[in-house]
């Protein structure tokens, strides 16, 4: 063999580039990969979704239309959230409070201006949302409509709740109980 049949051996630098090309290369493909599994995700959530209001309606003998699943699907959702909202209270993470606060989880509906629900039931803690947003709900009780935007949806507030910061068992108080 001649010098020039002879693959060049590479240098430790060039190496490290090959490996950080490959790298980011398999880390380009692995994200692409994450993203399509989490819309996978999200496609088998609707569809079960849409199997379980299907057979609601018709266990309760009801008539299948567009109308109808896409209500039950609704329905199904409010029913999700209320659950989870219910666990957190069963768990003492949330406690029900007349009037709300920065530390407050809120549960309401959007209304349009003849009050009319527009998305039948959202929740979240206020701590999540901007300050300018955050200081429009505070000291709202259950049963105030909030216009957070002029020309938007207003917040109708069904329910207010005090996020609890759960207690640290430290050994000191484990050995006191």
């Amino acid at each position: 063999m001649t010098q020039e049949q002879k693959p060049q051996k590479k240098t430790a630098s060039q190496r490290i580039d090959d490996l950080e090309n490959a790298m980011g290369q398999f880390y380009q493909s692995f994200q692409t990969l994450a993203r399509d599994v989490m819309v996978m995700r999200d496609a088998i959530k609707l569809l079960g979704n849409k199997v379980d209001a299907i057979v609601k309606i018709q266990a309760a003998g009801g008539a299948l239309s567009d109308d109808t699943i896409a209500g039950q699907m609704v329905q199904n959702n409010i029913d999700d959230l209320k659950s989870r909202v219910d666990n957190l209270i069963g768990q003492g993470v949330l406690v029900q409070s007349e009037t709300a606060s920065v530390k407050s989880f809120i549960v309401g509906q959007e209304v349009d201006e003849a009050g009319v629900a527009v998305m039948p039931r959202t929740q979240f803690a206020l701590a999540a949302l901007p300050e300018p947003v955050q200081q429009k709900i505070i000291g709202s009780k259950a049963g105030d409509v909030i216009l957070l935007e002029e020309g938007k949806l207003k917040l109708a507030v069904t329910e207010v709740y005090e996020i609890v910061e759960p207690k640290v068992e430290t050994p000191e108080t484990e050995a006191q109980a």
